[in-house]
């Protein structure tokens, strides 16, 4: 992760998002989703960035779990590049027995209807969805994980949808793989340039 200029982070706490962003001397929002009760502490997602960051924002996403009656929510950040300004969402759906599909769609549909006032756009995450990818391309993002290796046991769950960004070669992009005591997924990756 040395390398990297933006990192996404799911089921996250806040002391430890600060100490990952302080290992990796870079800028960070965090954002809670949940409390977690058997663990009394707030779960949420990071984004972490090398560039400044312009403005942040926690995105409450619609569809609650029907089983715990939690609120999903994307951390937004708008990242300074140069002249440029990126839109970045890190994001955790609901599971498929939580959740099901329309929910998920309602959840990327709210993040898609935020990011339209941005020309550059990264959404990534844990989507708990192989396929939910069709609606992001739907809405002319590109869908570069949708072949990458199973980030998960149950497949390929964790994606990125792209939008006025560009891949430098169709080999841009891939997953890590971690012992499974680290997370039950692996990180994913990919490489982009700024137009």
């Amino acid at each position: 992760m040395r390398d990297a200029d933006i990192v996404l982070l799911q089921e996250m706490t806040a002391p430890a998002t600060k100490f990952i962003a302080d290992s990796l001397h870079m800028h960070y929002v965090y954002y809670p989703a949940i409390y977690n009760r058997l663990k009394r502490r707030d779960i949420g997602n990071a984004i972490l960035s090398r560039w400044p960051l312009a403005e942040d924002s926690k995105l409450i996403l619609p569809s609650r779990s029907r089983y715990a009656k939690t609120q999903r929510i994307a951390t937004a950040a708008t990242i300074r590049f140069k002249d440029r300004t990126i839109r970045v969402y890190s994001t955790h759906f609901g599971t498929p027995a939580d959740l099901g599909w329309k929910g998920r769609v309602a959840q990327l549909q709210g993040i898609l209807q935020d990011a339209a006032k941005y020309p550059l756009v990264v959404i990534g995450g844990d989507m708990n969805s192989k396929d939910i990818g069709r609606v992001a391309r739907e809405a002319g993002y590109l869908w570069p994980t949708d072949t990458i290796p199973k980030s998960n046991a149950f497949g390929r769950l964790d994606h990125f949808f792209v939008r006025g960004l560009v891949m430098p070669t169709a080999a841009a992009t891939g997953t890590y793989r971690v012992p499974r005591s680290v997370s039950d997924h692996s990180p994913i990756w990919i490489r982009l340039r700024v137009p």
